[in-house]
Formats: structure tokens, C-alpha cells, sequence
């Protein structure tokens, strides 16, 4: 599952050769050739499994559950989610000796503006940071505006040239950009040949402000 995971959260290449190639490594596993799927494994657990990214998972749990509700969430996840649940529940297990930490408290007088980042279809961390953050930075006070790649990846700035100027920006000046910025997914096959009659999708509105669209290089 986290190999699984993994190669959608960083494909190598462009986005449609890597999916094509994960659901290859896939079909052979399937088929009972491994070597493939072993590999995705070994890349897996070199990328995100480092000794300093489990001590930092395991200090940022909240709510720890106990051995017998993982015991529960092994029965019922793996119902729910038939192809990882079980895998997902039995995770938990590897932190359940560390002590349960406390959420820190959101701030109340953000004198910043802030720049927000994310993806649409992130599977490492899921698309809820971004909206989760933007309601905390209004409470405290302050603007932000978002920058977001409507494909799947980890990582807006690496998979969306469209998000690279305002984040080069923002550190620079400390200003936000005018508006929301979405960036999307190119259709699957050869890139479009613009002419002086194709236009861009138009703006829609997000919020209070109208967002931007830019469609990002192939």
C-alpha cells in the first residue's frame, strides 16, 4: 500500500507514462511477477521511511488509539477498504508506545499573510491542509490566498509551473497575489497547439475573490 502510494505521490516522468507504469507493475504482480512491485517497495521505503520521518509521525499523533481499538480497526477498516484498511490499522501499531501530544494553539494576532499551496489529489497528505489552514489564518486575522495544482502529486511547485511565480514571489516582497490560483491537469494525450482562437478556461470564483487559471507545461 505505501509503495503503492508512494508512486503516485512522486511519479517519475511525465504524469501519464508513470501511471501507465505503476498499473503495469500492478498487472504483473498480479500475475504472480513481483520484481517490479519489489522495486516500488525498496523506492518506497527509501524515500519516506527514514528513522527522522517515523520519529516525526509518531511525535505529531494525536488521540492515540489503544491496542484493543486497533484490534477493532483492523476488523473494520479492512472491510471498509478492502485493499489497504488491515495494512492502514495495523500502522497504527508502530506508535503506540509514544506519548499522546497535545494540538498547539492557533494563533490569534497573525500580523503575516500567508501563501497556500496544495494539491487537489495529494496522496501523501490529502487535499484538507489547504482549506483547514486558510479557515485558521482568518480567524487569526489575517489574508492568504491559494496556489493549487488540480492534478495528483505531492507537491504544487514541482508538478505546476504556474505555481513557481508567486512562491518565488511571496518570500521576496512578502505580498500575496491578487487572486487564487488554479492550476489544471492537462487532458491526456499530446500537448494542444495554442493558436490566436484557443483561449484559456475562464476564471471562476472561489470565495470572495475570482481565481485565476494557468495551465501548467507538459
Amino acid at each position: 500500500a505505501n509503495a503503492i502510494v508512494t508512486a503516485l505521490g512522486f511519479p517519475s516522468g511525465d504524469r501519464i507514462g508513470s501511471t501507465v507504469s505503476l498499473a503495469n507493475t500492478l498487472a504483473a504482480a498480479r500475475g504472480g511477477d513481483t520484481n517490479q512491485l519489489n522495486n516500488l517497495i525498496t523506492q518506497a521505503e527509501s524515500t519516506r521511511d527514514s528513522d527522522g520521518q517515523f520519529v516525526n509521525s509518531c511525535s505529531d499523533s494525536l488521540n492515540r488509539p489503544t491496542p484493543d481499538r486497533v484490534r477493532e480497526l483492523v476488523v473494520a477498516w479492512g472491510k471498509l477498504y478492502p485493499q489497504f484498511g488491515t495494512v492502514g490499522a495495523l500502522n497504527l501499531v508502530k506508535c503506540l508506545n509514544w506519548p499522546s501530544g497535545s494540538a498547539p494553539r492557533d494563533p490569534k494576532n497573525l500580523k503575516v499573510n500567508v501563501l497556500l499551496l496544495g494539491v487537489q489529489n495529494d496522496p501523501i497528505v490529502g487535499n484538507q491542509g489547504v482549506p483547514a489552514s486558510s479557515a485558521t489564518i482568518i480567524n487569526a486575522g489575517a489574508a492568504s490566498k491559494r496556489v493549487m495544482w488540480q492534478g495528483i502529486g505531492h507537491g504544487a511547485s514541482i508538478y505546476s509551473g504556474c505555481a513557481l511565480p508567486p512562491m518565488i514571489a511571496y518570500p521576496d516582497s512578502g505580498d500575496l497575489p491578487p487572486t487564487d490560483t488554479y492550476s489544471p491537469a492537462p487532458p491526456p494525450g499530446p500537448p494542444a497547439r495554442r493558436t490566436a482562437r484557443t483561449r484559456r478556461p475562464p476564471s471562476r470564483r472561489h470565495g470572495s475573490a475570482r481565481g485565476g487559471w494557468c495551465w501548467p507545461p507538459r
